[in-house]
């Protein structure tokens, strides 16, 4: 969103506001951060498209995540999984296609459907579903009960990488509403070591900062990471381990290099950074981030960081940071 815009109102401009206010979505009350713009000259408030628009997405993300109503990705991915159209998946659920596809595009389903879903992600379950639905060819079914059993088998082997925070497919208030993806995540990463000055504190903050400005402007985060604060500033949850992928993974090397007469580790990219993962505005966010922080010095930027309000009230414990709690206090950006 844009912080000044012209006012409708009188020559002159209109300043972007917000507010925490209390809405209601189906009988349940939660706090949003209502956003609007106030005409300098007049005072008058007025909303846009876009303000209205990142208002009720933190209203329906925290119903969802209140009542364990799966997100649209996840639903896309589920059926994908098990290699149905969108229209089969519909009739095996007993869904109409048009609602099931409205889903798929972001409609928050009733409890009953929800329940349904939640059902569904179960393998096992699924192919239950299906069998008795009796919508599906014999060769269909087959098919179904190939992929389900795959499915079933790799989640019952033990699987370390599962049991990683760094690894969760959980969507909620601290993952930012978005599932996690490494591939974006290291591209992120990419993007920032590009310039060869910026060190793990300064890269540290360099996604924080992207990603809690993308849920300030769109109500999404842009990584899908979680994050915690520590003496540094805040850094996202586990980045040893999570650095140490990018490593295994070939995205990133670690070199050392002299500075100030000490030797100091410093990553290197190896994979060249793919804009294909971002939008335009999140590579404007990532350009804006580098832009603002490029020339000040590290210490300046921690001195940043514990100015803000996710820092200041998570870094005595071991709680992540909450993206609907702060990001919209985030002030150094």
């Amino acid at each position: 969103m844009e912080k000044i815009i012209e006012s409708p109102f009188a020559e002159g401009n209109a300043e972007l506001q917000s507010r925490k206010v209390n809405m209601t979505f189906r009988n349940e009350e939660f706090e949003v951060y209502d956003f609007y713009y106030k005409c300098e000259k007049t005072g008058k408030e007025f909303s846009t498209s876009e303000t209205g628009d990142i208002t009720m997405k933190q209203l329906y993300n925290q119903y969802r995540e209140k009542n364990d109503i799966m997100f649209p990705d996840q639903i896309k991915e589920m059926r994908e999984k098990y290699g149905l159209s969108p229209l089969k998946m519909s009739t095996v659920l007993g869904f109409g296609p048009n609602i099931y596809k409205s889903y798929e595009k972001g409609d928050i389903p009733n409890k009953s459907n929800s329940t349904l879903l939640n059902v569904a992600k179960n393998p096992e379950h699924f192919f239950e579903i299906a069998e008795k639905s009796r919508q599906l060819s014999k060769l269909e079914l087959e098919n179904l009960k190939t992929i389900t059993d795959q499915l079933s088998k790799e989640e019952k082997e033990f699987n370390l990488e599962k049991f990683l925070k760094i690894n969760s497919e959980k969507i909620d208030q601290y993952s930012g509403y978005r599932q996690r993806n490494f591939e974006k995540f290291a591209n992120m990463v990419l993007f920032f070591i590009g310039n060869g000055r910026t060190f793990t504190t300064r890269l540290n903050k360099y996604l924080f900062y992207a990603d809690f400005l993308n849920y300030k402007q769109t109500g999404t985060s842009m990584s899908g990471y979680t994050y915690i604060a520590i003496d540094n500033g805040p850094v996202p949850d586990d980045y040893k381990r999570l650095f140490g992928q990018l490593w295994e993974k070939g995205y990133i090397e670690n070199k050392e290099v002299e500075l100030g007469g000490n030797l100091i580790e410093r990553f290197e990219p190896i994979k060249e950074f793919d804009k294909r993962y971002f939008n335009n505005s999140e590579l404007k966010i990532l350009d804006s981030i580098l832009k603002r922080f490029e020339f000040e010095r590290t210490d300046k930027i921690i001195e940043y960081s514990h100015n803000e309000k996710a820092w200041k009230d998570n870094v005595k414990g071991t709680q992540e940071i909450s993206y609907q709690k702060y990001a919209f206090e985030v002030k150094s950006l």
